[in-house]
C-alpha cells in the first residue's frame, strides 16, 4: 500500500497524476487512466510546493529550495537545480526551460538540459507566489502586491504596482 501524507500539489497530463507531499519530499506518480500507483520519487528533503509536467519529465520545487528533474521512464532525478536560498513557492516548465519563484523574492530561469540557470531576476521584496511564461515574457506575483514582467534575458520590463495584498 501507498501511504501519502498531506498533497501539497498536482500536476496532470491526462495519463498522468504527480502528487506532492509534505511527507519527506516525495512523489507520487500513479496511472489517471488505471488508477494504479506507479512510482514514488525521492530526493527532495523538504516539502513539495509546485510540480509541472512536460511528457516524461517533471519538474518540482520544494522548500528545500531545490528544483528538481524527474525522468519519469527511468524514475530517476536528472538534474537538482540550487540558486534560492529560501524555499520554492511555484515553478512553470516546458521541455527545454523552467521558471521558478521562492521564499527569497527571486525569479529563476532555467536550462533543463543544461541543468543550469539561464537568469536569475531580482526586483521582488518579498516571496513570490505565482508565475506564467511564453515565449518572450515571464510574469511573476510576489507577496510585495506587485506584478513584475521580465524578458527571458533577466530585465524588469514592467512592474505592476496597484495591487493590494498579496498577488497569489
Amino acid at each position: 500500500d501507498v501511504i501519502v501524507s498531506s498533497i501539497c500539489c498536482l500536476a496532470f497530463d491526462g495519463d498522468t497524476l504527480i502528487c506532492g507531499a509534505s511527507d519527506r519530499g516525495r512523489l507520487q506518480v500513479w496511472s489517471a487512466r488505471t488508477g494504479r500507483h506507479l512510482d514514488t520519487l525521492m530526493g527532495h528533503a523538504d516539502e513539495v510546493k509546485c510540480i509541472e509536467l512536460t511528457g516524461c519529465v517533471a519538474v518540482s520545487g520544494s522548500w528545500d529550495r531545490t528544483l528538481r528533474v524527474w525522468d519519469l521512464k527511468k524514475g530517476i532525478s536528472r538534474h537538482v537545480l540550487q540558486r534560492h536560498s529560501e524555499g520554492i513557492f511555484c515553478c512553470q516548465a516546458d521541455e527545454e526551460k523552467a521558471v521558478s519563484g521562492g521564499g527569497d523574492g527571486l525569479v529563476v530561469l532555467w536550462d533543463l538540459q543544461k541543468g543550469e540557470a539561464r537568469h536569475v531576476m531580482v526586483g521582488h521584496e518579498a516571496e513570490v507566489y505565482c508565475l506564467e511564461y511564453d515565449a518572450t515574457i515571464v510574469a511573476s506575483g510576489s507577496a510585495d502586491s506587485t506584478v513584475r514582467l521580465w524578458d527571458h534575458n533577466g530585465s524588469c520590463l514592467h512592474v505592476l504596482e496597484e495591487h493590494i495584498g498579496i498577488v497569489r
